[in-house]
């Protein structure tokens, strides 16, 4: 059959839209899905793996495209396959992949972005008039699919979600049948059904059972659940694009559940009849024991009358607040669905979200909260608020977090009273050492130098949840005393700790005083920066972690190492190495052909699409990380974010149809340009816009991302189109493939920039990938019949 057999201009057009909406939603609910069965590095490369899939789909086009020989299924029957394809990966990641390792994971997911490749690199090659046209389609319906995830996530699940997506591409496919081959048509029809029936009778999961849980012991969950001898049983499970929530209980433990995301960060939620008296021994523990409870019980009845508590959770710190007496409570949670099962479960847990009039909860990213309050707290408390799953729709998104970086102490000391406290509660001591450095240094910019700094701050130690506190003024004796003996409570470890104005002391020898000197009580490297003996600087540097603090462009807290994470360069090495093949072993044929023809082949056009796949993904990244920081909850503001730029390219791409070589070079400049100006705007603007409404703050955002996209979807068709005119329709499937790996290697290059150096030199890399691109436009001299100058 041939493959164009009597296809009009719609029908292109809706399969182009409809493919690329399913497959931008497929690849934010992969991300979803991989959260719970990985940790975020191997999310990363799940997904970078996946994406590949796009390039090899396109090479193999090209492979097969030259073989006229061979039957050419028609592109409605692509589509079928493709939505096959889809409803098949999911049984493959789920059945196969979760139990057989990260790349069989990678390698199923990966099968329908294949067969993507395949499809649009056909599409593009038999109707490279219509480029600008179907690119347009494509950019427009990645952008409702990006629109569609936070709908049907919630609603449906991710397994769900895929089956119905599946079914609608095969729907789209099986109408764009009609009037073709029979044989097709009824194919399209049974497997319509097929899918149809798969999305109903896995009603609830109930064929494949929900995501499970990954065999990783940073998964809290799973290592609890190893670890229990008594059952694990989950109440309930929600999604939102913020990840899955799981309410669990263990045993026969009837005073607490424990509330997880994506199997990690679990958070206790505490039976409670409102008295502080009636307490279990889980209970006790979970409060009476907890140590971020002790610096509180020291306060003053002036220090409690506000407190703000970011990362609830469950609402034990809540709760805390409560039994301290604070007169004013604002709880700040960034997931939607915990304040949701906190709220619904308010017969166990006592109201505490629903039923206090001084207490106060939001749904809103914690420290963009507390930049637009206006307000002072007597306390802010973040007790391990952190997950350790990626929370982004972001899918090349890492461990970054803006709530422990320079910047952000600043705005806490900055948000406190005169006598205001902030306390943390880490996870490790590196973490908790880290947290030190920061704050020392955010303070040094306040203008205190390193002394005066330590005279602020304090840390109870212990090997696992560490305290740290930060107070507005000085720790006056009487609060050194009261923290001195609580460094000795069982849960703290006074070898770590560091309290100021307490001086060190040894245990007595338990051998001879001759040979043993004793065991310090504090800890000395603390104790010596507060002395000025030991630098910032030094300790830093000085211990083999990486303990630099982190900043608002480069929030990357948690990099403890100082060599890079090394699935970024398994990433890079994976599409570099495939990016190099699909660029040499294609050109070694079109140079034998043109030069058998007497034409000259020319490096600039592949060197074109290499440096726009490359800028694209690291201006998009860089740009998202800089805006959403503005805007808070990175989960919501994306899938705004990402549309805004698609549809820009999508208008920038219909804007193209009659544009040529000298559009391309003006486009590439101005896509430089504007990066650049964002790169410069984007604070002064949102500092203006600092009592906007959040709606009006999105807007701005989106605004500021589709001018961006309009000149960067103006270049992919014109280069098309010169592609197809110089070398033949046979070089429209390797521009995609070569594009494709180009993109999967750009996401891995800009973490690795961003880590670093920061996203400010990231999005530099981006706008002189423009320029390049650009450049090779210009240097294109020869005259390329058909193509406007």
């Amino acid at each position: 059959m041939n493959a164009r057999t009597s296809v009009r201009r719609w029908e292109l057009i809706i399969l182009a839209f409809v493919l690329s909406g399913v497959m931008l939603a497929y690849e934010i609910l992969l991300t979803r899905i991989a959260s719970v069965l990985l940790t975020s590095q191997y999310i990363f490369l799940v997904i970078g793996v996946s994406l590949l899939g796009i390039s090899v789909g396109a090479i193999l086009e090209y492979s097969l495209g030259r073989r006229s020989n061979l039957i050419q299924p028609g592109l409605p029957a692509l589509g079928l396959t493709a939505a096959v394809v889809l409803a098949l990966s999911i049984f493959l990641i789920l059945k196969v992949g979760a139990n057989s390792g990260v790349m069989v994971l990678a390698l199923s997911a990966a099968l329908p972005f294949g067969v993507t490749g395949f499809v649009f690199a056909r599409l593009f090659r038999l109707y490279t008039s219509l480029t600008g046209l179907l690119y347009a389609a494509d950019l427009l319906g990645a952008a409702v699919g990006a629109l569609a995830v936070p709908l049907l996530l919630p609603s449906l699940g991710p397994i769900q979600a895929v089956f119905l997506l599946a079914l609608f591409l095969a729907v789209a496919a099986t109408l764009l049948t009609l009037r073709g081959n029979v044989r097709w048509m009824l194919f399209g029809l049974s497997e319509t059904v097929l899918i149809a029936l798969l999305f109903f009778f896995n009603s609830g999961n109930a064929l494949l059972g929900d995501v499970p849980i990954g065999r990783n012991l940073d998964k809290d969950l799973y290592r609890l659940t190893t670890m229990q001898e008594e059952s694990v049983t989950t109440v309930e499970s929600r999604w939102s694009t913020f990840g899955r929530t799981d309410l669990v209980r263990f045993g026969s433990d009837t005073s607490t559940m424990a509330i997880f995301i994506d199997g990690a960060a679990g958070t206790n939620m505490i039976r409670f009849n409102g008295s502080f008296d009636d307490f279990s021994v889980s209970r006790g523990h979970a409060v009476h024991d907890f140590g971020g409870l002790v610096p509180l019980s020291n306060l003053a009845d002036d220090q409690k009358n506000s407190a703000l508590v970011i990362g609830p959770g469950g609402g034990r710190d809540v709760l805390l607040a409560l039994k301290v007496g604070f007169k004013h409570i604002t709880a700040v949670d960034i997931n939607p669905q915990m304040v949701a099962i906190v709220k619904d479960y308010r017969a166990f847990n006592g109201g505490i979200y629903t039923d206090y009039k001084n207490v106060s909860v939001v749904v809103a990213e914690g420290r963009n909260y507390l930049r637009h309050s206006r307000r002072q707290y007597d306390l802010i408390t973040m007790f391990m608020p952190i997950t350790k799953s990626s929370q982004s729709l972001n899918s090349f998104a890492l461990s970054e977090s803006y709530l422990f970086t320079k910047e952000a102490f600043k705005d806490y000391y900055d948000h406190l009273t005169e006598k205001g406290l902030l306390l943390v509660m880490a996870h490790s001591i590196p973490e908790v050492v880290k947290l030190l450095t920061t704050a020392v240094s955010a303070l040094q910019e306040k203008g205190l130098n390193e002394q005066q700094a330590m005279k602020r701050l304090f840390i109870l130690g212990s090997e696992m949840m560490p305290l740290f506190g930060l107070k507005k003024s000085e720790i006056v004796p009487a609060e050194s005393d009261f923290l001195h003996s609580a460094s000795h409570f069982e849960m703290f470890d006074s070898q770590y700790s560091f309290i100021p104005g307490i001086e060190q002391q040894t245990v007595p020898p338990p051998l001879s005083k001759s040979i043993d000197a004793g065991v310090p009580m504090m800890n000395p490297i603390f104790l010596e920066l507060s002395k000025g003996s030991l630098s910032l600087k030094q300790l830093e540097v000085g211990t083999g972690m990486n303990l630099i603090p982190a900043t608002d462009d480069q929030p990357f807290f948690f990099q403890y190492d100082f060599s890079l994470p090394p699935i970024l360069f398994t990433v890079l090495w994976l599409s570099a190495g495939l990016l190099g093949a699909v660029l040499l072993v294609p050109a070694r044929r079109f140079q034998i052909r043109l030069y058998a023809e007497g034409k000259r082949f020319s490096w600039w056009i592949p060197l074109f699409f290499t440096a726009i796949g490359f800028g694209y993904i690291v201006i998009e990244l860089s740009l998202f990380q800089k805006i959403v920081f503005y805007l808070g909850d990175p989960s919501r503001s994306l899938a705004l974010l990402l549309a805004a730029i698609l549809v820009g390219s999508g208008v920038g791409s219909l804007l193209s149809r009659n544009a040529g070589r000298k559009t391309a070079i003006l486009c590439g400049l101005i896509a430089a340009g504007l990066a650049l100006i964002t790169l410069a705007v984007v604070p002064m603007l949102f500092s203006a816009l600092h009592n906007a409404t959040p709606g009006v703050q999105q807007s701005v955002a989106a605004m500021v991302l589709f001018i961006q996209g309009i000149p960067m979807g103006v270049m992919f068709p014109i280069g098309l189109r010169i592609a197809e005119k110089h070398f033949g329709n046979a070089a429209v499937p390797w521009m995609w493939a070569i594009n494709g790996s180009a993109s999967v290697a750009g996401s891995a290059l800009a973490i690795i920039i961003a880590m670093s150096f920061g996203y400010r030199w990231s999005l530099l890399f981006g706008v002189s990938c423009y320029a390049a691109a650009a450049l090779t436009i210009y240097f294109l001299t020869e005259k390329i019949e058909g193509v406007h100058p």
